[in-house]
């Protein structure tokens, strides 16, 4: 539900979609990643953050969350983070063009 809200640029209902997953499954980390997509759309950057935050936290090793995390920090100046966070994604992956882009 929440990705065809999203689709449809209903952002806070797909929010509240992601949320609700979230709620009924805490590790489901591409809930707090779609959520954040959302949430940054919405204009909502440091809800974005915090929900990206979740999600690597859940999970990680998600790549996606990763990368979105890294390049979050990124747009913020939070330049170190943004090197620690990417950089462990790149030892993960070390060969996936989106996590070296």
């Amino acid at each position: 539900l929440g990705n065809t809200l999203y689709q449809l640029q209903k952002h806070d209902q797909a929010v509240e979609a992601y949320r609700l997953a979230t709620t009924l499954s805490p590790a489901h980390a591409d809930a707090y990643n779609n959520m954040a997509n959302a949430l940054k759309d919405s204009g909502k950057q440091e809800d974005a953050l915090q929900s990206l935050e979740f999600a690597v936290q859940a999970s990680p090793t998600n790549l996606a969350a990763l990368t979105n995390l890294g390049s979050m920090y990124t747009d913020a100046s939070r330049i170190d983070d943004a090197l620690r966070i990417l950089t462990g994604a790149k030892e993960l992956a070390p060969d996936v063009a989106q996590v070296l882009g």
